[in-house]
This record gives C-alpha cells, sequence and structure tokens, in this order.
C-alpha cells in the first residue's frame, strides 16, 4: 500500500509500505508396514511435523522539494526492510 502527496506547492511527499506475517503447520501421520514373501516384517507409524514462520516488512519513503523556477530539486528516499524466516522439522517414526 503507498500514497504520495503534495500537501505544499514543491514538496512531495510519498510513503509505501508492505508487511506480512505468516505461520504455517503441516502434519502427515502414516502408517507403514515392512514386508517380505512371508509375511509382515516390522510395522508402525511415521510421523512428520513441519512448523514454519515467516516475517517480511518493507517501507519506502521519499520526499522531493523543487526549490526554484529552473526546476532544481533536492531528493531524500529511506528504506526499512525486515525478513524473519524460522523452520523446524520433526520426523520420527514409532
Amino acid at each position: 500500500m503507498g500514497t504520495v502527496v503534495e500537501p505544499v506547492d514543491n514538496h512531495v511527499f510519498g510513503l509505501e509500505v508492505f508487511g506480512l506475517d505468516r505461520h504455517r503447520i503441516f502434519d502427515q501421520n502414516n502408517y507403514v508396514s515392512f514386508t517380505e514373501p512371508n509375511g509382515i516384517v516390522d510395522e508402525g507409524l511415521t510421523l512428520f511435523r513441519d512448523d514454519i514462520s515467516t516475517v517480511s516488512y518493507n517501507a519506502t519513503f521519499n520526499y522531493k522539494w523543487t526549490m526554484d523556477t529552473l526546476n532544481s530539486k533536492l531528493q531524500f528516499f529511506a528504506d526499512y526492510a525486515l525478513q524473519q524466516h524460522e523452520r523446524d522439522n520433526l520426523a520420527e517414526s514409532r
């Protein structure tokens, strides 16, 4: 989301921001059996869990001043960015 405004003649301000905060969990449980021609050798459960967390924020600010009739300009830009990503996996058999 962003906006640009000119509240006073020759002074322009702009701001743009983006944000994402997401958490996802994936669980999978399965039954497993190991067999040979004579029958089942072993059997049990497999468990898998994937836990993902993502945080991302970005912001940009800009300012422009048109100083005179010759169209001389002074501009400033400022950026901020944050990104964090965490992931945990668990896999086990019983």
